[in-house]
Parts: C-alpha cells; structure tokens; sequence
C-alpha cells in the first residue's frame, strides 16, 4: 500500500480469502485504500467485501456494491470495458 502498488496489493488481498478466515474487518480497511478502478478488477474480492457488508446487516451499502459489480461484468462482456 505504501508503495502504491494497488493492482498487486487487491491480488493479494483476492488470494488471501480473509472473509472466510472471519478477518472481515481486516479486509475491508485495506480493501478501503485501494482505488474502486482497481477494486472492479477483482469480482471476487468485491463479493467477499459485498458478504461482509451483508453480514453486518448493512443491506444499503452491499446492494449499491452488487448493482456497482454488476454493471463492471456487463462492461467487460460487452466489451466496453477491458479485462486485465
């Protein structure tokens, strides 16, 4: 993170699974200082983060992120947007 290097630190947090190690809280304050750009590159990532939300009962917040994801893998099938 400190190095900027968000692309590679969002892989890294995509591989560690740390919703599924009850490191929700974990996940989400890193997740928070990833760019969204970068965040949309990893769906997985996204739904971890989206499962924390709704966990916590914060309905709002992971709605607005399944609509936000959605809209990202129907860019990327259209072709709108690239794939990295």
């Amino acid at each position: 993170m400190r190095a900027q290097a968000y692309e590679r630190a969002a892989r890294l947090l995509d591989v560690l699974g740390l919703f599924d190690k009850g490191e929700a809280g974990r996940l989400e304050h890193l997740a928070k200082r990833i760019p969204k750009t970068v965040l949309e590159q990893f769906p997985n990532l996204e739904l971890e983060r989206i499962y924390a939300w709704e966990a916590d009962w914060n309905f709002t917040r992971s709605r607005s992120g399944l609509n936000r994801l959605k809209r990202v893998l129907h860019e990327w099938r259209s072709g709108r947007r690239p794939v990295r």
